[in-house]
């Protein structure tokens, strides 16, 4: 018989899974807005150690108005 998880536990879960790898590159959760981009541009890109944001700079001039702006902010 399968135990039922408390509520703490599924909060800290799920904290554990919104703190992936692809918010730890830095300001990832501000990079939301890049989605599409990345997708394009930068989806052979493996995650981790900053290659996604190192593809949308190198790509800044195609990226969508928002993404820029989320890049730049990111980047503070």
């Amino acid at each position: 018989m399968q135990q039922r998880k408390s509520p703490l536990t599924i909060i800290l879960m799920a904290a554990a899974f919104i703190s992936s790898p692809a918010l730890a590159q830095g300001g990832g959760h501000r990079l939301a807005a890049c989605k599409d981009d990345i997708g394009k541009y930068c989806a052979s890109e493996p995650r981790g150690h900053g290659k996604i944001r190192a593809c949308l700079e190198a790509n800044k001039e195609k990226l969508a108005p928002d993404c820029r702006t989320a890049l730049e902010g990111a980047s503070q």
